[in-house]
């Protein structure tokens, strides 16, 4: 199997910078770069990345609440927002979605519909389809199967959201 070069980077690296037409956008560590990715460039650059439009609304003591798409209400930890307040796009990685047959009352849970699932070996790649855009999911519980057209519920960790100030496209 022929690995990809960003992979090699990753795997054998203290430390990477991600260039984008001769300017470097991030420099750190492999794994504060992929999980915190400073632009919608680093973030897909590095793996697959959900990238979606978002609108601060509030700052509570420990969450604020975004709002995706102009429709859907996202909690995100306080620390992930920027002091400006100023945001405009928010990334979740698709490991980092959780997919369930049932809801709960739990933060950022919401409603999606399964519209095509690709067998990976150990993951699942799962396409859904929200009412604020469609997410790219990667699944490891080998258990779950869910037919294409079926809705399902997802939820994100409020830490696991990381925000992009200020405009940024994708």
């Amino acid at each position: 199997t022929r690995l990809d070069p960003r992979e090699i980077a990753q795997e054998i690296s203290d430390r990477i910078a991600v260039m984008n037409h001769g300017v470097i956008e991030q420099l750190g560590q492999s794994a504060q770069v992929y999980h915190k990715p400073a632009t919608a460039f680093v973030a897909d650059f590095l793996g697959q990345a959900n990238v979606l439009p978002a609108t601060l609304i509030s700052r509570g003591p420990h969450y604020g609440e975004l709002l995706i798409a102009g429709k859907q209400r996202l909690a995100v930890a306080n620390q992930s927002l920027p002091e400006s307040g100023a945001v405009s796009l928010v990334v979740i990685r698709p490991e980092k979605i959780r997919i369930a047959t049932t809801g709960s009352d739990a933060p950022n849970v919401f409603r999606a519909t399964c519209r095509e699932q690709i067998f990976r070996g150990a993951t699942r790649q799962i396409l859904l389809e929200t009412d604020f855009g469609n997410l790219n999911v990667l699944n490891t519980d080998g258990a779950l199967g869910i037919a294409e057209g079926t809705g399902v519920f997802c939820s994100i960790d409020p830490v696991e959201v990381t925000v992009l100030e200020g405009l940024q496209v994708p």
